[in-house]
């Protein structure tokens, strides 16, 4: 049938004819041709009506004239799906000039959902305490979200200074005017005491209560958020979960030590103090709680963890020509570079252009790779960066979109409530 067929989509008027419709076979193009076939032999005028967009159904038109589709770039990529849902197009057969307008919202969508997960709205921040759902929601939002409510800033401010405290409690404890060698010989048993491994019954007494004291806070902390977490293998999941764990498993480590250390002999008592110490080190990972206040940081730790997949490549780029480098040279040089392994540690230090200058070649031959080596490595080194950046002013650029559509709306909110005060019946409301 060569005869025109007339559309009106959404008020815009399309002319075509029912070849051009039998072009892609399984659309609703085509079986509206099957049906009006089987209907009627008309070969007179024939006009349909679809209450659709008619930017979309252009292109669909002209994917059954031209066998391309290609999409505009002035509607919503889920409006597009939509379209293409509705006129039975599948859209792996879009064209790849129009790749970027089809997928350009998956970014978008997921990072709006990373936004919301990490940095929430709440409408009612001003309030002392949030009505929430239930108890263990009300708990979470407060030990959270610091942007939940007066209260949760409070206890936000109150965390953080017990995490100063700790981190100072912990460099005065470990300074050598609190941990002389004289101190630790009875534990270690030999004048080579480590003031790095200092025991609870060293400590001043005012260290050793602020030590319990923020310890304690820590630990009902961790406690009651993995109590009231949506997911608690998320939770664990976390990096800076596993560590705040690690470091409070250490200080509980060196309070039994203590206790019973009359219990212990001198080399398991050695072990503990060691094993302590140095998971209570992972104290200073606490610090990063700053960026439940601070969305400047936190904006920065997203971008990271949006950009791991180009750092871990980076990592392994770097450690593959280490071992290249690093095994050129140690078959050219034979006077430092005395085995493989600081052959590879001079091409890692080399690479990120630190250069300590303890190894270095001697050999004209040397020299030239040594080159050749820092020259690769800012090359691989200033990738990753500018992807971060991007990744950051990203999703910056979001949050203030997304952080000034909140707040039009509670302007808009506010006025339609002013209005209804002031147009309505106020004697009913009183």
């Amino acid at each position: 049938m060569t005869g025109k067929v007339y559309f009106d989509v959404g008020g815009t008027r399309f002319t075509t004819t029912w070849d051009t419709l039998q072009k892609i076979p399984g659309s609703k193009l085509d079986k509206l041709y099957e049906r009006h076939e089987k209907q009627t032999k008309s070969s007179g005028k024939v006009e349909y009506f679809f209450d659709r967009n008619p930017a979309v159904f252009g292109c669909v038109l002209d994917y059954h004239r031209t066998g391309d589709l290609h999409l505009p770039d002035n509607v919503c990529a889920s409006q597009i799906r939509q379209e293409l849902e509705f006129w039975d197009i599948s859209p792996y057969d879009v064209s790849s000039c129009c790749w970027k307008i089809l997928y350009g919202e998956d970014g978008l969508s997921k990072t709006l959902k990373i936004l919301d997960k990490e940095i929430p709205v709440f409408s009612t921040g001003k309030k002392f305490i949030q009505k929430t759902e239930g108890l263990s929601s009300w708990i979470r939002d407060l030990m959270e979200y610091p942007s939940s409510s007066m209260l949760a800033k409070v206890y936000a401010v109150f965390y953080l200074t017990m995490v100063v405290f700790s981190v100072i409690c912990d460099a005065l404890i470990r300074s050598q005017d609190y941990n002389t060698p004289q101190q630790n010989v009875s534990i270690s048993g030999s004048s080579s005491a480590n003031h790095l491994m200092p025991s609870l019954s060293n400590i001043p007494c005012a260290g050793l209560v602020i030590e319990i004291l923020t310890n304690i806070v820590f630990t009902v902390d961790v406690a009651v958020r993995f109590a009231v977490s949506l997911s608690k293998i998320n939770f664990l999941k976390s990096l800076i979960n596993i560590m705040d764990m690690l470091a409070l498993i250490g200080f509980w480590v060196l309070v039994f030590t203590a206790i019973f250390s009359p219990f212990i002999t001198p080399g398991s008592e050695i072990n503990a103090l060691m094993v302590g110490n140095i998971l209570m080190t992972l104290r200073f990972v606490r610090l990063y709680r700053l960026a439940k206040v601070n969305r400047g940081l936190m904006l920065v730790l997203l971008a990271l963890d949006n950009s791991k997949t180009t750092i871990l490549l980076l990592f392994a780029i770097m450690i593959i020509n280490s071992c290249i480098f690093g095994g050129i040279i140690y078959c050219l040089e034979d006077i430092n570079f005395t085995n493989v392994f600081r052959a590879f540690y001079w091409a890692i230090i080399t690479m990120t252009t630190v250069g300590y200058g303890d190894i270095y070649p001697s050999s004209v031959a040397g020299r030239v790779i040594a080159c050749v080596c820092a020259m690769t490595g800012l090359f691989l080194i200033a990738m990753p960066i500018g992807i971060i950046s991007k990744n950051y002013t990203y999703l910056y650029t979001r949050l203030n979109h997304r952080e000034h559509h909140c707040e039009e709306k509670r302007k808009c909110k506010k006025s339609i409530k002013f209005n209804t005060l002031t147009n309505g019946d106020i004697s009913s409301l009183s």
